[in-house]
Formats: C-alpha cells, sequence, structure tokens
C-alpha cells in the first residue's frame, strides 16, 4: 500500500469503501439474527455454534490478529465451512450434534486444506515478494506440495474408516467415486514437483472440482436417503 492513498492495496477498495461494506454487511447480519432467534427459537447449541462462527469469521479478517494474513486463515475458513456450517444445520434440526457431522467433516477438511494449496501455489513466489503470509509460504513450497497429497489420501481414508464405524455405505460411496479425480491431483503435484511445466489452470479447476463434487454427492446422498 502506498502511502497515504487511504487504499487497502493495489487495484483493491478504498479503506473507507470497505468499512461502509464491513458495517453494512454487520447491520444486515445482526438483523437477520435477531428475525431468525425470533422466529426459530433455535436450542442452546446453536447459540454457541453461532457465536464461534461469528468470532471465526471476525478474526479471519479483523486487525490486529487478522488470521487472513499469517498462514493460519485457511485453517479458521476449513473449520467454518467443513465443521461449524454442516454442525449449524444439524443442530436447527435436530437441537443437538450426531457423530455423523464429525464423520463427515473431517474428510472434507482434508479436502479443503488441500484445495487451498492448490490454489496458492500458482502464485507463491509473488506472495514471498509481496510478504503475504499464506499457508503454502509458511510451510515452503516442498512441504506445501507434500501435505496437498498427504491431505488427498487422509480423506478417502478417513472416508472408509468412517465406513468401518457405522457411517452410512449410502453417502461413501458416492464420495469414493471422485477418487481418480483426487489421484489426478497428486499425480499433477507430483509432476510440479518434479520439474515438469506446470498446468495451473487444470490444477486449480482440479481442486475446486474434487471438494465441490465430494461435497455434493455427500449432501445428495443424505438428501435423497
Amino acid at each position: 500500500m502506498t502511502g497515504g492513498s487511504g487504499a487497502l492495496g493495489p487495484g483493491r477498495l478504498p479503506r473507507r469503501v470497505a468499512l461502509i461494506a464491513g458495517l453494512a454487511c454487520l447491520a444486515a447480519l445482526a438483523s437477520i439474527s435477531v428475525l431468525f432467534i425470533a422466529w426459530i427459537k433455535p436450542a442452546p447449541l446453536t447459540y454457541l455454534i453461532m457465536i464461534s462462527g461469528f468470532l471465526g469469521a471476525f478474526l479471519y479478517s479483523v486487525p490486529p490478529i487478522r488470521l487472513e494474513s499469517s498462514g493460519y486463515g485457511e485453517l479458521t475458513t476449513t473449520v467454518l465451512l467443513t465443521f461449524l456450517l454442516p454442525a449449524f444445520a444439524f443442530s436447527l434440526q435436530t437441537g443437538e450434534l450426531h457423530r455423523l457431522v464429525s464423520m463427515t467433516a473431517f474428510p472434507l477438511a482434508a479436502l479443503h486444506l488441500a484445495m487451498f494449496l492448490a490454489f496458492e501455489l500458482p502464485d507463491y513466489l509473488a506472495d514471498i515478494k509481496s510478504e503475504k503470509k499464506t499457508l503454502m509460504v509458511r510451510l515452503g513450497w516442498q512441504a506445501g506440495m507434500n501435505l496437498h497429497n498427504i491431505l488427498i489420501l487422509t480423506s478417502y481414508l478417513l472416508l472408509i474408516l468412517a465406513a468401518s464405524y457405522g457411517y452410512p455405505w449410502f453417502a461413501t460411496w458416492p464420495a469414493l467415486l471422485t477418487l481418480p479425480l483426487g489421484v489426478f491431483q497428486i499425480v499433477q503435484m507430483r509432476r510440479i514437483a518434479n520439474g515438469t511445466k506446470p498446468q495451473w489452470n487444470i490444477l486449480v479447476i482440479g481442486a475446486l472440482a474434487l471438494f465441490s463434487v465430494t461435497v455434493y454427492l455427500i449432501t445428495f446422498a443424505f438428501w435423497i436417503n
């Protein structure tokens, strides 16, 4: 950021605009929350999940902690999307949690983190030059690429393990259908690590597709069963 510009960075929103947008979103969220509480009257567990989600989002973007630029923001986002969001939805319907929530969340969390690492790899050098701390930068490219591959394999191992402990097979086998795409992502990452010319678009789109399709298949399986 250049001195006196009042902007968040090159090509980004002015600070005043970002502040107004943030306050408007906060006011809208507060209004919706009040209506939600008045109409639905959720269980105490739901309140706890809502507070946890708010704190996670707040700490992600607000100084001085600002996890977004610390290399740990990816972990916060993963917890919010793959754990708290389904836990919130489930608690709304039942007023409690069930082990199926965590059995679903852990494999998806692994894929979500792997997706983040794939997204950050193409900008690795630029992020280092601009001193932008991402998870990939904090880990280093070699460790980050290895972790990407481990996370994908871990996701499928967790699915199989969950199935052996009672996770419904009708949700397990559709998720396992994405295994070839997961293997494809691992092969791409290994090829890049070995010096092959990277196909960044294929890597990024493949990472997004792997996570999104897995989420869709699991969600659809529970929806129809």
